[in-house]
């Protein structure tokens, strides 16, 4: 769940993921931002309970993909915003690829 982690900064720690044979930890950042909207970085697996947290704390309007495997899991699974697809930064193709 939603873990404090300083002024208008919260971390979630989700899931582990397994790939090409190697398990790794995943933790998400939700920031709130000046102008209170909300930025997730590198969203994980998103619950109700999860999903009702941050809906608590204000609206998203940016999520961050860092890499292949969190652009993949948005683009197939539950987003945390409401209002609109993910989009790849400006530095990666469409597919998420740097």
């Amino acid at each position: 769940m939603l873990q404090p982690f300083g002024r208008d900064l919260w971390i979630v720690d989700g899931p582990a993921v397994s790939v090409a044979g190697f398990v790794y930890p995943t933790r998400m950042a939700v920031i709130r931002l000046s102008d209170g909207a909300l930025l997730i970085w590198s969203p994980t697996a998103l619950s109700d309970e999860l999903q009702a947290a941050v809906d608590d704390l204000g609206s998203v309007r940016h999520l961050v993909a860092p890499t292949r495997c969190t652009m993949y899991s948005l683009v197939s699974g539950r987003s945390h915003t409401r209002t609109r697809s993910p989009t790849p930064c400006r530095h990666c193709g469409s597919n998420g690829r740097t």
